[in-house]
């Protein structure tokens, strides 16, 4: 029996932590010109298609002052022609409902990145799929970002586009939790009835 109440008590605790966790993909894309310097070795490149990708949770969504949104992981860039790697500093997606613009910036630094700017952001907070939404580009023209694949520089830029997707097939549906839970509680009641036959 306590078996039972233990198993029942999981079943209730975990449905509201399905509620909440949800992954979510932001994506900040544009094309330009640049360079990603390593030691004496300077890659540059030109009108391509850049993609700066980072995957967090909803649940770390930070709202710091009004009308400012935050979420801190970990962030890649890819050029179109194989050029890559990870940002090395703290870098977060922001969403700035004052100025309606979203996008990726270095927090170690306090420098954007890359931003996009458009009225849609106006009252987005992070926690949502949105777009693609493509708007007049913010950057930092010549900033230098550390990166696993050496400094990565933008130095012109066109619109950008930015995107966010959520993966709620990552998280379990809290119908599933339940109907996980209610097919334990039968199996042991069938183990129980057995016992007491035998």
């Amino acid at each position: 029996m306590r078996i039972l109440h233990l198993l029942t008590l999981a079943a209730v605790v975990a449905v509201p932590v399905a509620l909440h966790a949800t992954p979510i993909t932001y994506t900040e894309s544009f094309i330009g010109s640049g360079s990603v310097a390593n030691g004496n070795f300077t890659e540059q490149f030109s009108n391509q298609l850049v993609t700066l990708t980072g995957v967090g949770d909803t649940d770390n969504v930070t709202n710091p002052s009004s009308g400012i949104f935050e979420n801190v992981m970990p962030v890649t860039f890819s050029v179109a022609g194989g050029l890559g790697g990870v940002f090395s500093d703290e870098i977060l997606f922001v969403s700035n409902q004052n100025v309606g613009r979203a996008g990726v910036g270095d927090n170690t630094i306090h420098s954007a990145i890359m931003f996009t700017a458009d009225s849609a952001f106006n009252t987005y907070d992070l926690t949502t799929a949105i777009g693609p939404i493509t708007g007049g580009s913010a950057f930092n023209p010549g900033a230098s970002f550390a990166t696993t694949g050496g400094s990565f520089t933008i130095v012109s830029a066109g619109d950008s586009t930015f995107q966010a997707t959520t993966d709620v097939s990552a998280v379990p549906e809290p119908s599933s939790l339940v109907l996980l839970g209610t097919g334990a509680l039968g199996a042991l009641g069938m183990m129980k009835r057995k016992l007491l036959t035998a």
